[in-house]
């Protein structure tokens, strides 16, 4: 789950907007603020924009505690390793992001050509060891369930093709499960662990019936030479975003949210609004009066 700011002392909030330089908070801005703070006289406009501004100010703080959460845990996007897209997105927070690629949809000829030498580069260990890729889980829990949706796919005839079951031990290395079925719990369930699981399709149009095969909907991942492919498949996903020949989509200028059971609403950008605003509709008949 993603932090968000639920509280924020103001005399920080005015240190850190003040310090600024000329980002989503500019200088004109942060003019408007101290305006408002010294009790001036300013047009209700300027408030609206500066909410606005403010909004977006709060999107990118957000962004920044994430990846300083990140940089503290030591939970890397691999930088130092050559690795493609799919492969450090997945990797992000040892597999325990809402919008980690977990599931991959491959042509039965490219199934056994996934990158599996760049996985097993990956470190595992405490994040306040230089070198290390991925730090653990967050609770002996969240060990149980990725070893039971591990142990339930070899049950039903996956095949592993990297790591091992899990133990008892936070640190779970990276596990490449290929031949993955529908009927697999960990087609159908969250993993929130670095868990790859790889399932072959015939052809774009089964991988886009498996992939809205699902009552989940936030986020979806085209790999592709081929635009037109990209657009074609995009159109169809049942999702609130996709990333295109790319691994890491989330921004605080883009909505990010999803359809389905993933929810309703959009956090971040001017739709984050929306949850927070209320319409009225006024329809009026001019009469004439004696």
């Amino acid at each position: 789950m993603v932090p968000v700011i639920g509280d924020l002392r103001r005399d920080v909030f005015e240190e850190m907007c003040l310090s600024r330089s000329a980002s989503s908070v500019d200088h004109l801005t942060i003019g408007r603020f101290q305006q408002a703070k010294q009790g001036w006289h300013v047009d209700k406009s300027v408030y609206k924009d500066l909410l606005v501004d403010l909004l977006s100010a709060f999107a990118e703080l957000k962004e920044c505690l994430v990846q300083l959460l990140l940089l503290r845990c030591h939970i890397s996007y691999s930088a130092a390793i050559p690795a493609r897209a799919n492969i450090s997105a997945s990797a992000s927070s040892a597999g325990a992001s809402l919008a980690a690629l977990a599931l991959f949809l491959r042509s039965k000829l490219s199934q056994t050509s996934f990158q599996v030498p760049r996985v097993a580069a990956l470190t595992v260990g405490p994040g306040a060891q230089p070198g290390v890729d991925l730090g653990p889980l967050i609770d002996d829990r969240a060990v149980a369930k990725v070893r039971r949706l591990v142990e339930d796919a070899l049950a039903r005839g996956a095949r592993l093709v990297h790591g091992a079951v899990p133990g008892a031990s936070r640190f779970v290395a990276p596990v490449v499960l290929a031949e993955v079925t529908a009927e697999m719990a960990i087609w159908r369930e969250e993993i929130f662990g670095p868990v790859v699981a790889i399932r072959a399709v015939a052809d774009e149009a089964a991988a886009v019936a498996a992939a809205n095969d699902t009552d989940a909907g936030l986020c979806a991942y085209v790999m592709t030479r081929d635009l037109g492919r990209a657009r074609r498949v995009v159109r169809q996903l049942a999702v609130g975003m996709v990333g295109v020949n790319e691994g890491l989509i989330s921004t605080a200028q883009a909505p990010f949210g999803g359809v389905k059971a993933s929810g309703y609403g959009r956090e971040g950008s001017r739709h984050g609004l929306d949850d927070y605003l209320e319409y009225q509709y006024v329809m009026t008949t001019a009469l004439d009066t004696p």
